[in-house]
């Protein structure tokens, strides 16, 4: 049957570990914009371990210009502990806190620009590229200096694939975590299940190395 996905039903919620620096202002600047051409609806989250939400207030001023949703978070909201790395999972609980909403989480790593993206296109993409139905987990090509070290994710290098064989996805047994994209039902169910109790585990140690 043919694959018709109404992507103006979907609900997205991107949700991005970051401080406040230019550069991570700049790249934000650009994903709101990206969104503001996309079919759904979306909410982005700047979640922060350091910086302050009154940093991006110029971010939220485009983002309600451009009909994209922002939202900041500081570290105080999410009772960020003291630790010396970037405790990305135990931030992932105040995304949980608001999945239910959403039909997909999407949680790019701030570095992470989709400037040059057609996101209609990959979530097409996502929705009708496999007999199985959409995948639970997915994750764009990406392109950069330097290179994706990954091949997978490495866009020059499945790009040449793909052109060979007109492949338009390829399903894997590895996701790498710098733009994972989940079923918000998933994402709920393994957060619940395992990612709030392997977060404690990272805060105890200080690092979320070996978890």
């Amino acid at each position: 049957s043919r694959c018709c996905p109404q992507l103006q039903k979907l609900n997205v919620l991107f949700g991005v570990a970051t401080t406040s620096t230019p550069m991570e202002h700049k790249i934000f600047r650009e994903n709101v914009l990206a969104l503001a051409q996309a079919s759904f609806s979306s909410l982005w989250l700047a979640l922060l371990y350091h910086g302050r939400c009154e940093d991006w207030l110029k971010i939220n001023v485009l983002a309600e210009t451009s009909r994209a949703r922002f939202q900041c978070v500081d570290n105080e909201t999410m009772a960020l502990p003291p630790k010396g790395y970037i405790p990305k999972l135990y931030m992932h609980q105040y995304i949980y806190s608001l999945a239910a909403d959403f039909d997909l989480v999407w949680l790019p790593d701030a570095d992470i620009s989709f400037k040059h993206t057609n996101l209609d296109s990959y979530l097409w993409t996502r929705a009708c590229a496999f007999h199985a139905g959409p995948p639970l987990i997915s994750q764009p090509l990406i392109e950069g200096r330097p290179p994706q070290e990954f091949w997978l994710m490495n866009k020059h290098m499945v790009d040449n694939l793909m052109q060979f064989n007109s492949t338009a996805a390829i399903q894997t047994l590895f996701i790498e975590m710098q733009a994972p994209l989940l079923d918000s039902s998933f994402f709920r169910w393994w957060m619940a299940k395992f990612g709030r109790n392997i977060a404690v585990i990272q805060l105890e140690n200080g690092s979320d190395q070996g978890h």
